[in-house]
């Protein structure tokens, strides 16, 4: 793989399987990405300290929310590794994950979701454009994204 120069691998095995985690990042150059379905800070401290993974993907919807994504990050910064926020699925999701983004002291990357699925591409009016590989943070009341009420009905299990 190495003649690919992937930026990094992700996710390559289940999220709690620290050892194997542990041996891929021994045996690769690669760094070695994990987090997304994480929950806490603790998991997120397995994953560094047994898992020894160079990147963490929390989640700001599975992660505990923006302060424990934030303290995620730091978490990490301090440990010497990255952390590139995991966003997918909704403009919910992207408007918190650009909050926490816009908060932690050093970010780069955000995971930009372009699927298009209905709720991700109408449950907000707002768009979230990526122009030249940047999104611009939110910046109305609460998270910067309003939903849209006929959407939210459309997709409304009764």
């Amino acid at each position: 793989m190495a003649a690919y120069a992937l930026t990094w691998i992700e996710e390559p095995f289940w999220h709690d399987d620290y050892a194997k985690y542990a041996a891929l990042v021994a045996a690769v150059p690669t760094p070695i990405a994990a987090g997304e379905e994480e929950t806490t800070l603790a998991d997120f401290e397995r994953l560094i300290g047994q898992g020894h993974v160079e990147i963490v993907q929390p989640d700001v919807t599975r992660a505990g929310g923006i302060a424990e994504c934030l303290r995620i990050a730091d978490y990490a910064r301090r440990q010497g590794r990255r952390c590139v926020l995991h966003a997918w699925s909704t403009g919910i999701i992207k408007a918190a994950t650009l909050h926490v983004l816009a908060a932690m002291e050093e970010a780069e990357y955000m995971e930009y979701c372009v699927q298009t699925t209905d709720l991700n591409q109408r449950l907000v009016k707002e768009r979230f454009p990526l122009v030249d590989g940047e999104v611009a943070i939110p910046d109305a009341p609460g998270l910067g994204a309003e939903l849209d009420e006929r959407v939210l009905a459309e997709f409304a299990v009764r």
